[in-house]
């Protein structure tokens, strides 16, 4: 698992490189100062020591991966989807938004809270770590960059700890109101009705021309939009499907997003 925040490339970071460098590089990218690897200590003959530059070599990666899904990208995904909706370009502008930051932050408890504990991690420890790093200003990582291929995206993020949450009897709240923004992104996508006027766009989702049909007749109804998105195929899992609580923490979170209250949502 490899664990770096790196931003499509600009035009404008690729003359900067060019600048610096006095030579064209196409492949440049921007990157964070954190970087984390973990390897499981599985191989065949001899190895490298790469403990020795930081790479964690462990027994079984998929604990640490769980880790990243749920709490880092599960927050990007509500931090691209409400931010993109609402005006904020880059994560760093969502974290200042007076509305979305504590929003963030309860995702990043949410989430913790669905986790094995890891021994040598504190998960508090890391959400901390998550937030200075999606606050910095260096960084420009776009919300619509990760807002791209949501029907990909939101079993592995969203879905799957909503599940174990519900098994811990664990609040749902933040992974219904990621999955509510994700649907409130796609009604705008498809309609251009948002509150700070923004206009229709593409969802970049391997599932768009879906999406569009099942939107095509929709309206601004939570219920009318939630049924609609929850009933592509092969989509939302069954565990979900039939808890009726799911259904009704999306609903109340779709319904404020179309009413444009988001300080309800962060109150």
């Amino acid at each position: 698992m490899v664990d770096r925040i790196t931003p499509a490339a600009t035009p404008e970071l690729l003359d900067n490189v060019s600048s610096m460098l006095q030579v064209e590089d196409k492949l440049a990218i921007e990157t964070e100062p954190f970087t984390q690897w973990v390897i499981e200590d599985k191989f065949c003959g001899p190895r490298p020591f790469w403990e020795k530059v930081g790479a964690l070599l462990v027994d079984d990666v998929a604990p640490y991966e769980h880790m990243k899904l749920r709490m880092l990208n599960g927050a990007h995904s509500l931090i691209a989807y409400l931010g993109h909706v609402h005006g904020c370009k880059y994560v760093r502008d969502a974290m200042a938004h007076p509305h979305i930051q504590p929003l963030v932050l309860n995702h990043f408890n949410a989430a913790l809270r669905t986790l094995a504990p890891l021994p040598g991690v504190d998960f508090n420890e890391y959400a901390k770590q998550l937030a200075e790093r999606f606050e910095n200003p260096n960084i420009a990582h776009e919300t619509y960059q990760i807002a791209m291929d949501g029907t990909q995206k939101l079993p592995q993020r969203i879905f799957s700890p909503a599940i174990d949450a519900l098994k811990l009897g664990q609040v749902i709240d933040s992974f219904a109101l990621a999955t509510a923004a994700w649907m409130f992104y796609c009604y705008v996508g498809v309609n251009g009705q948002s509150a700070s006027g923004l206009g229709p766009y593409a969802l970049r989702d391997p599932r768009e021309a879906e999406i569009k049909n099942a939107l095509e007749s929709v309206g601004p109804d939570a219920v009318a939009l939630r049924n609609a998105l929850f009933g592509l195929s092969d989509f939302l899992p069954k565990e979900l499907a039939e808890s009726e609580a799911w259904s009704d923490q999306v609903t109340l979170k779709l319904a404020c997003l179309l009413a444009g209250e988001l300080d309800q949502l962060a109150g």
